[in-house]
């Protein structure tokens, strides 16, 4: 700096030694005692416009005069892009108030409807309880400046964990969940941003929403976040094309349910048409009405049998190509009760000799190096209770269709038998290698039903 003011006094003349020239003409034309006289002004006049001019030059030229040097800490550079972010969408934004509970609807499984509490631990904590019926998931986020972090995960056994603030901070990051700047396009740690994201719930209907899209194993997660609502939807799309979404349906109040909506579906047993509650079809939801135009929605029933007044039935829906979401149902006159959801292909049926529970085949194939692998499981329905009859042991074979299922009969009312692959596993090269053996070897299986 002083190096800088050498050079431009050295241009200019020390500003002391140029105001001392001019008082010493001032002081020499004052002795000379001359007379006053009017060409005297236009002197006088002229000599201030020219003192002002070099004041001004100085402070033009010398702007370091007028700055403070009182701090010396270096600003620390920031990309204008991510302060402008912070600022306008700052990431607290991306949760809900504290002690908001908030109501999502589901469609795809049992578990995709669930409640969601948001407690703030501090301005930078924010615990989320997720509760679907079936757990509790506790959930800690971590709020920084420029990202919002997942850093504790655990199912809720009887009472969820405290933590001090010290502990909070030692947690280690699980995955990042938004990180700035929101920008269509931006990926980070393997996760994809879309923005901005248009997108009707039945809580209301969004212009601006953040998508994260992260590929799986099995398929991709979709979550949305809103800029002062938090997350509001969240898809799971299988590589088979199956859905499971959860949609916000309201906050700090239940949902409300439409009774006056009536949906039309096809009778498969005698090709008529028949007209139905909405709210009667609780598998459904009320999400199909966001998701989906009514008038367009295919909803398809095909009774499977009659006992007296009772009929046992399924509606199918969201199909795709022969795969469909199977609602399993009891109808009584009007009634209708809700049994169990199952995504495939209902191959088949067998009732228990008492005709207190229903067998299914559910078949879910895949192709696997150009070859058709057959996957299936086995689906026990309890009639009186409309609930799931699953057995204590083998519930690879009950709960997903992870294996070919060959042949299968009750051998009692509570006593299952099935003909089945004799592999170790159910992973894809698995059955294939054991698909391209002559012998294919099997083996029974039984199990017996809890009631």
């Amino acid at each position: 700096m002083n190096e800088i003011k050498r050079q431009l006094n050295k241009k200019m003349g020390s500003t002391s030694k140029r105001s001392e020239q001019v008082m010493a003409k001032v002081n020499v034309r004052k002795r000379q005692k001359q007379p006053f006289k009017k060409s005297n002004r236009l002197y006088y006049a002229t000599f201030v416009i020219f003192l002002a001019m070099i004041t001004l030059t100085i402070l033009v030229m010398n702007p370091w005069s007028l700055n403070d040097f009182s701090q010396t800490t270096p600003t620390v550079p920031v990309d204008e892009e991510i302060k402008e972010t912070i600022e306008e969408l700052p990431l607290q934004k991306y949760f809900k108030e504290d002690g908001d509970v908030a109501y999502f609807l589901g469609m795809g499984n049992e578990y995709a409807g669930f409640t969601e509490t948001t407690t703030w631990l501090s301005d930078e904590y924010v615990e989320i309880l997720e509760d679907n019926t079936g757990a509790v998931m506790q959930k800690v986020y971590r709020i920084k400046t420029d990202a919002i972090e997942l850093v504790y995960e655990e199912i809720m056994e009887f009472e969820k964990k405290s933590f001090t603030l010290t502990q909070l901070n030692q947690l280690d990051p699980i995955q990042t969940i938004i990180k700035l700047p929101v920008k269509d396009g931006f990926t980070f740690e393997g996760q994809a941003m879309s923005y901005p994201v248009k997108l009707i719930t039945p809580y209301k209907e969004y212009d601006n929403l953040v998508q994260i899209t992260k590929e799986i194993e099995g398929g991709k997660n979709f979550f949305y976040y809103d800029n002062g609502d938090g997350l509001v939807a969240k898809q799971f799309i299988t590589n088979d094309g199956h859905e499971i979404l959860s949609l916000l349906g309201s906050i700090n109040e239940l949902p409300t349910i439409n009774k006056e909506k009536v949906i039309s579906f096809k009778n498969t047993l005698n090709n008529t048409v028949e007209e139905i509650p909405f709210y009667q079809l609780t598998f459904l939801n009320q999400l199909l009405l966001y998701k989906y135009e009514a008038d367009n929605f295919e909803l398809t029933y095909e009774p499977l049998f009659t006992d007296k007044d009772t009929e046992i039935g399924v509606f199918k829906y969201n199909c795709l190509e022969q795969y469909c979401e199977n609602a399993f149902v009891k109808r009584l006159g009007e009634d209708i009760t809700f049994g169990s959801l199952v995504w495939g292909k209902l191959q088949s049926f067998k009732l228990s000799p008492n005709y207190e529970n229903i067998l299914m085949s559910i078949t879910l194939d895949e192709y696997y190096e150009d070859t058709l692998l057959p996957r299936a499981m086995l689906h026990v329905l309890n009639i009186d209770k409309m609930e799931v009859n699953l057995p204590s042991s083998k519930q690879d074979y009950f709960t997903h269709p992870w294996y070919p299922i060959f042949h299968y009969e009750w051998i009692d009312d509570k006593t299952i038998q099935a003909e089945v692959p004799d592999i170790e596993n159910y992973e894809s090269p698995t059955i294939y290698k054991w698909r391209q053996t002559k012998q294919q070897k099997t083996k029974i299986i039984e199990v017996s039903l809890p009631y």
